[in-house]
């Protein structure tokens, strides 16, 4: 039992230092510098140490790492943070509410953003839909994808877009569901320069869970100065 007051003393003090970052910085939503130090006894992996403030709850791990916070208020954008065993800002849950359609995002050690997910305005009421925002280490658009329950267990749909560290666009897929035929993926990659390098269609076999490749209708490629040099004619 003494061992545990000494531990919560301890944890008060830690708060002082390893707080200090996060309560700065998330000072807009609200955190309290009235804490209330409650041992976790009960979580099945292991004792944590939670502190309560105001309008925000720092979760810390035995030995004084601080493992997430959680906002309190459902008013405010964010919902969780969460931090890696050496401190780094990992991932941020954000809460669904009014013009906030970010649900959340991943972070490298850097602190660049790694991925963002969202959900589309069209498809709020439904939430079947969900954009998946990928960026290199520069900071630049990696990806767009946008992916639906819709279809194939979460599977990609519509316009997805891919961009080179400089931010061209590289490649698009357009994955397509018409209702009196089957599903087919439109590719099309460019050149460095942007002029149109090839483009190409594919039955989309994969809501079959087939890895088989199945050409459709006519490929065409360009040379650098985008003029069509050559076509290549498979089944409609």
């Amino acid at each position: 039992m003494l061992k545990r007051y000494i531990n919560i003393i301890v944890f008060i003090l830690l708060l002082m230092n390893s707080c200090k970052y996060s309560a700065n910085q998330d000072k807009q939503v609200g955190i309290s510098t009235e804490q209330a130090v409650v041992p976790d006894s009960i979580n099945p992996y292991g004792d944590l140490v939670r502190i309560y403030g105001k309008d925000s709850l720092c979760t810390y791990s035995p030995d004084g790492i601080l493992k997430y916070i959680e906002y309190l208020d459902v008013n405010t954008p964010i919902h969780f943070k969460f931090y890696s065993k050496d401190g780094f800002l990992e991932r941020i849950e954000y809460n669904m509410i009014n013009s906030n359609l970010i649900s959340e995002e991943f972070y490298l050690e850097s602190g660049i953003l790694k991925y963002r997910e969202s959900i589309p305005d069209s498809s709020f009421s439904q939430g079947t839909d969900r954009l998946r925002e990928c960026f290199y280490e520069n900071g630049k658009l990696k990806f767009v994808k946008k992916y639906s329950s819709r279809y194939a267990q979460n599977g990609p749909v519509g316009l997805q877009k891919y961009y080179s560290p400089e931010g061209n666009i590289i490649k698009t897929e357009d994955y397509i569901y018409p209702i009196e035929e089957k599903p087919y993926i439109i590719i099309i990659e460019y050149y460095d320069n942007g002029k149109l390098k090839s483009e190409k269609s594919f039955y989309n076999n994969a809501i079959f869970e087939s890895d088989e490749i199945d050409p459709k209708g006519t490929w065409k490629y360009y040379d650098k100065n985008g003029v069509l040099i050559s076509t290549e004619e498979y089944g409609k």
